[in-house]
């Protein structure tokens, strides 16, 4: 993660006050009975799930309350009857006004961390059988 330049933080808020953050995922495109949900890892550990709603721009959003410049790990998921499909990978941040993001999928990995980053092991997850053939996530994400 990159130093952030003192120049750019918010003068006018302390460290520790609470920001309001916009999440905002596009490129993504999610059936009816589908939720995408965006997973918030704290600096003490507490985990956040936030439900994203439709925005105007066909993309999704959300807005959470975080410690001003406190370093927090994000995740968006899709989940179906309270079980998770598609995830895409854990980003470490520190809380800013606005998070934007383009949906990348991962499979494999439940709490796969960015590359370079550090991650506790996460226990295996099995694949509905809808999200496993590859003619089903093509007519899901209009390829």
């Amino acid at each position: 993660m990159a130093k952030a330049n003192p120049l750019f933080i918010d003068s006018t808020k302390m460290t520790g006050d609470s920001i309001g953050t916009q999440f905002e995922v596009s490129k993504i495109a999610i059936y009816e009975d589908e939720v995408l949900v965006v997973l918030i890892t704290n600096h003490l550990n507490e985990v956040t799930r936030t439900l994203m709603n439709l925005n105007e721009d066909m993309g999704y959003q959300a807005r959470v309350w975080l410690g001003h410049q406190k370093t927090f790990t994000y995740q968006f998921a899709i989940e179906k009857g309270g079980q998770r499909i598609l995830q895409s990978i854990a980003k470490k941040a520190r809380a800013q006004y606005a998070i934007l993001e383009k949906w990348e999928p991962v499979l494999a990995e439940p709490d796969a961390v960015a590359e370079g980053e550090a991650a506790a092991p996460a226990p295996q997850t099995t694949i509905p059988e809808h999200a496993r053939t590859v003619a089903n996530l093509i007519e899901k994400f209009n390829f």
